[in-house]
């Protein structure tokens, strides 16, 4: 060999060499600029780490308002109900009620007129009967065929009439009273 073919070799050596040299240096700056990226990179997630921790606990905050307003539109919704279904039951008991009131009236005025047939001292003539819930009044607002007093047209008014008599009822216990 010649000694040019070795300055040849050697000098193709020591080119590799260089480029070998300014290879891992270039890959030494990319991992060093690559870290420096990697922790601006982790100081960013955990600044954003704090930001999605506070999102998460505002949403659960949220959330749970949430569930209590809801809850509370059922309770007063439940409640509506229930006081929906108490003035159903009461409206019910009161048409019950009137209904044995028109009967207990009508069961009243048959004995009320019974009485009245019974008694030797009340007039058969007087004006007929008028239906429960129903007046026979005039514009002046005395009763049809009385006296303003009370009394039957044409009677004083000291003279005790129907619907002043005090005496005892058909069973004996109680004064009568219109």
């Amino acid at each position: 060999m010649s000694t040019t073919t070795i300055w040849i070799i050697v000098a193709a050596v020591v080119v590799v060499l260089i480029i070998i040299a300014i290879v891992l240096a270039v890959t030494r700056g990319r991992r060093a600029a690559n870290r420096r990226q990697a922790a601006e990179l982790r100081e960013r997630s955990q600044e954003q780490s704090i930001g999605v921790q506070q999102t998460d606990v505002e949403a659960r905050v949220a959330r749970a308002d949430a569930r209590k307003v809801r809850a509370e539109a059922e309770e007063h919704a439940a409640d509506a109900e229930c006081r929906a279904a108490e003035a159903e039951r009461l409206e019910a008991a009161a048409s019950d009620k009137e209904a044995d009131l028109a009967g207990r009236r009508d069961e009243f005025e048959e004995t009320r007129r019974k009485a009245d047939e019974i008694d030797p001292d009340v007039a058969s003539e007087t004006s007929p009967e008028v239906p429960s819930g129903t007046t026979s009044e005039t514009t002046s607002g005395s009763a049809a065929g009385t006296s303003p007093g009370g009394a039957p047209q044409g009677a004083p008014d000291d003279v005790p009439t129907d619907s002043t008599r005090t005496d005892p009822g058909p069973d004996g216990t109680e004064p009568r009273h219109a």
